[in-house]
């Protein structure tokens, strides 16, 4: 375990809701799950990490993983994901060993055998051919999965159990590229081209079954996954080709034939309402194990990312979230603005909430400063219906 740098993570309880604020690569993440008002039980886990390797550079993740009969696959993957993803995204002992320096001279040739451990005082520096590029992190984060994914699909106790997951990484733009890399607009699938509008960070999300991350950009809900629901066509298309089938489950209007809206489901062979997820090894080959692995540039315009599970996005659209999270912010600097200054000076200012401030320095936003704004996404969904389990991460960008 020599290649984990320190993390920290949240772990959902069906007794108890959980609520945390964590300041990850100077990005304020605001974090809160509940099993919800018609739920016994809860299946949903959340992990938030910050990894920094010995040369300073960093990342954040975070994951919301919505198990389905039962937790044992959600939990795995909060335990199982990240740590995959670091060994992942580490060198071979072979060309690490061949990119670095050390201060050292006798390095004894038998510990080359061990696995790359970033914080070793022995490493000093690291050929930046060697550090990982923004392929790397998706590449990484794809073969995590499918190791992750592997490993349940061979515990025979699992077979009905199984997780819709959604991740995303925030790295900086220069920590995924080199100094002298001049193709990044090239590269990009947006285009960046007006005056004034600087690439500041990149985001990698992974996403398989209903769990959804949205970007909010000056307003407007950007979506950044698909939702992996039966009635796709292409889904549709993969799950009938294999023998199966796509069952509407719910109302249907009398005369036309034609499923009313949010009376229902379609379901997998009348079953799983998702049409992939890690585990269902019952349900395989019908229910895909395939983690959809994007990348985007953010820029100054971006303001925050909503990673949730399907129990927001049951009841509200994307843009919907968007804006009731924008609102809460708006209101929120509007009430700081009306306080005193020795109040604000007391508490946290409005800058060092909603700005990004320098990658080094880190604060512990506490629940009395500010509002938690996943929570009140959380009770918005309730309030309009929800029945699931729910879980909100926001990615302050700004």
């Amino acid at each position: 375990m020599s290649c984990l740098a320190s993390f920290v993570y949240i772990h959902c309880v069906a007794s108890a809701s959980t609520d945390a604020y964590f300041t990850l690569n100077s990005d304020q993440v605001s974090c809160f799950s509940t099993q919800g008002s018609y739920r016994s039980y809860m299946e949903d886990e959340v992990f938030i990490a910050e990894h920094q390797p010995h040369d300073g550079r960093q990342f954040a993740f975070v994951g919301a993983f919505d198990g389905h009969g039962g937790n044992s696959v959600s939990r795995y993957l909060k335990r199982n994901l990240f740590p995959h993803l670091l060994a992942n995204l580490s060198p071979s002992a072979e060309r690490q060993s061949a990119s670095m320096t050390s201060d050292d001279e006798d390095v004894d040739e038998d510990d080359q055998h061990l696995k790359p451990n970033y914080n070793s005082k022995k490493c000093k520096k690291m050929d930046q051919s060697m550090l990982p590029r923004l392929e790397d992190y998706c590449d990484a984060l794809k073969t995590s999965f499918r190791i992750v994914d592997d490993a349940i699909q061979s515990v025979s106790h699992w077979s009905f159990q199984g997780s819709c997951a959604v991740c995303c990484i925030l790295v900086n733009i220069e920590d995924v590229f080199p100094d002298d890399y001049d193709e990044v607009d090239s590269i990009s699938p947006l285009s960046f081209e007006r005056e004034g509008i600087t690439l500041k960070r990149a985001a990698i999300i992974g996403n398989i079954g209903d769990s959804r991350a949205v970007l909010s950009r000056i307003g407007f809900a950007i979506p950044l996954t698909e939702d992996h629901k039966p009635n796709r066509r292409e889904e549709r298309q993969r799950i009938e080709s294999c023998g199966g089938h796509v069952k509407w489950c719910g109302a249907v209007d009398k005369k036309t034939g034609v499923p009313i809206d949010r009376t229902g489901v379609y379901r997998v062979n009348g079953n799983l309402a998702v049409s992939r997820a890690i585990g269902d090894r019952s349900e395989r080959p019908f229910v895909g194990s395939e983690v959809d692995v994007f990348s985007r540039f953010l820029s100054e315009e971006d303001e925050f990312i909503i990673v949730a599970s399907d129990g927001v996005w049951d009841v509200m659209t994307s843009q919907e979230a968007v804006s009731f999270v924008r609102s809460r912010v708006d209101n929120f600097n509007k009430a700081l603005s009306e306080s005193n200054a020795k109040s604000i000076k007391n508490t946290l200012s409005r800058e060092s909430i909603w700005k990004s401030t320098d990658i080094s320095s880190k604060s512990y936003v506490k629940e009395s400063e500010k509002p938690n704004i996943a929570y009140d996404l959380c009770n918005e969904a309730i309030i309009r219906g929800s029945t699931d389990n729910i879980t909100v991460i926001i990615l302050w960008l700004q």
